[in-house]
């Protein structure tokens, strides 16, 4: 069977508005473009049916893939980067590569004989590795310091399709039903709350802040706000008009995905300044960006709690935001961050 997912940091203000965008092919011919993800920097990784791991550097003129890695052919699905380390599902194991070896060599994580688990996509928080299996319906959790690391099973769900975390939940898509569901994977015995419902072939699915960027439909992808009651059962289109999208990541205002029919990774900017906004008062934000020790803001008029949010989605630093005083950052590791306010705007920025 041919068909069987690093976070946007933007700057949402409250009159934004999104305009139309030309979507750029940056990788044609790719027979079968599935899993993709990128790394801090500007790498960008993607597998194929061949079961090939293709690298791409998104800040060359013309971006060039370079084979990473390659396994039997339909194998190699989904891809997750962990700091250093790229984590590849295939239908009988789970591997990592080293990105920083002169010679990235795939080393094997889970290896599950002549059984085959269909892995899709996996996820890594902490010691622990989240993975998908398609051929289960299970989501498991490895324990990534055991000295033979072993799957244990968390939840059961048909047509398991993507795993992402955000916040403290583990979110997955369920094609079957047409749903995507969340688990706290650190409870004893998880239990699937339904997020959103009624969608038709959900697959990969991304995270801007509280918005989830959705592919499927087999030509669309779609989002919806997660502040709201659930199961959620309305979206808005964001794209339409592809080509089977399967998987998602983001880099700034750019969404990547892979385009699963007519073979391509492709990109557009998802959000555009309109000109009312351009022409309104002056709106407040960090400095010096990137960061070392502390960020000031400017033209902040009043004090509000503030949340600053990793590349996970998770909440690592909270406090108070004034007009006056730094918030200090250098505890934070090195990495592209959100900083939101109580109102619930947010503003990007870079640790060094």
């Amino acid at each position: 069977m041919k068909k069987m997912y690093f976070f946007i940091l933007l700057c949402l203000l409250g009159s934004i508005t999104t305009t139309s965008a030309q979507v750029v092919d940056i990788v044609t011919g790719v027979n079968g473009a599935y899993g993709i993800a990128r790394d801090s920097s500007n790498n960008l990784y993607y597998t194929a049916v061949s079961g090939t791991v293709y690298k791409v550097d998104l800040t060359a003129t013309t971006p060039t893939p370079v084979t990473l890695a390659s396994f039997s052919p339909n194998s190699a699905v989904g891809l997750h980067v962990n700091g250093t380390d790229l984590y590849i599902c295939s239908t009988y194991k789970m591997h990592k590569i080293d990105l920083t070896a002169a010679t990235p060599t795939p080393v094997d994580v889970i290896d599950t004989g002549s059984d085959s688990y269909g892995f899709i996509n996996s996820v890594v928080v902490g010691n622990h590795l989240y993975v998908g299996s398609n051929s289960k319906d299970s989501i498991y959790k490895v324990d990534l310091t055991a000295a033979t690391p072993t799957l244990t099973a968390i939840a059961s769900t048909p047509g398991i399709t993507d795993v992402q975390v955000h916040g403290n939940d583990l979110y997955y898509t369920a094609i079957n039903a047409g749903k995507i569901y969340k688990i706290d994977p650190t409870a004893a015995s998880p239990t699937p709350v339904e997020v959103v419902t009624g969608l038709s072939n959900p697959f990969g699915i991304a995270f801007v802040g509280d918005n989830i960027y959705i592919a499927g439909a087999l030509s669309t992808i779609i989002k919806t706000n997660l502040n709201q009651s659930l199961p959620i059962t309305t979206t808005t289109d964001v794209y339409t008009g592809l080509g089977d999208p399967t998987h998602i990541t983001f880099d700034g205002n750019d969404m990547f995905f892979t385009q699963y029919v007519t073979d391509k990774i492709s990109k557009f900017s998802v959000f555009a300044v309109s000109t009312h906004e351009a022409n309104a008062a002056p709106e407040w934000n960090v400095f010096p960006n990137p960061v070392k020790q502390s960020l000031n803001f400017k033209n902040l008029e009043t004090t509000q709690p503030y949340q600053i949010i990793n590349a996970l989605g998770q909440v690592v630093q909270e406090g108070t935001a004034t007009p006056s005083e730094v918030v200090t950052v250098r505890e934070l590791n090195a990495g592209m961050y959100m900083i939101r306010l109580e109102n619930g705007e947010l503003r990007q920025f870079v640790k060094q």
